[in-house]
């Protein structure tokens, strides 16, 4: 299968080269691990190194937080590039970046939480509802086999997030 897993200019605050050799933030980390696993799997994955698409048509392309970059997936736009199915992994808070008829170019979006999607389809006033769906992050050691229960131990804890969401309040 051959993927594009774009993301945005407007998430990048460093090239996508430098991005991709020193992710920092969670959101860069998880498009390199969305990339590099999806390599794993087998499939031809156009994402750094070798950040430009190398193709014309895609038969899924993922975008990370952001749907207007999905508009160069559009088989009916002169020189643009195509996709079979086009998914949004959207782990941001509103959609006010957003230009207007981004929800016409994916067709189907992932919330990190059920909690995340009930405020996207709410509060925030998704276009189509019924596109969302749930792809947890986070981690569940209890559901990895042979990792079994995890031990808490006093004085330790796990930050799985962007530093700009509270890192300087733990």
């Amino acid at each position: 299968m051959r993927i594009a897993v774009t993301y945005g200019p407007m998430c990048l605050l460093r090239s996508a080269e430098e991005t991709w050799s020193d992710p920092r933030t969670g959101s860069e980390i998880g498009w390199r691990r969305i990339v590099e696993g999806l390599r794993e799997l087998g499939h031809d994955v156009c994402g750094p190194p070798g950040v430009g698409l190398r193709h014309k048509s895609y038969d899924v392309a993922i975008s990370i937080n952001e749907p207007d970059s999905l508009r160069h997936f559009n088989i009916k736009a002169p020189q643009s590039h195509w996709a079979s199915f086009r998914i949004c992994m959207f782990w941001l808070n509103d959609f006010s970046f957003c230009k207007e008829g981004f929800d016409d170019h994916v067709d189907l979006y992932l919330s990190p939480s059920e909690a995340h999607r009930q405020k996207a389809i709410g509060d925030w006033g998704a276009p189509k509802p019924e596109k969302w769906r749930i792809n947890l992050l986070g981690c569940d050691p209890g559901g990895i086999h042979g990792v079994g229960d995890a031990t808490r131990v006093p004085g330790r804890a796990v930050y799985c997030s962007s530093p700009d969401r509270g890192l300087h309040r733990v």
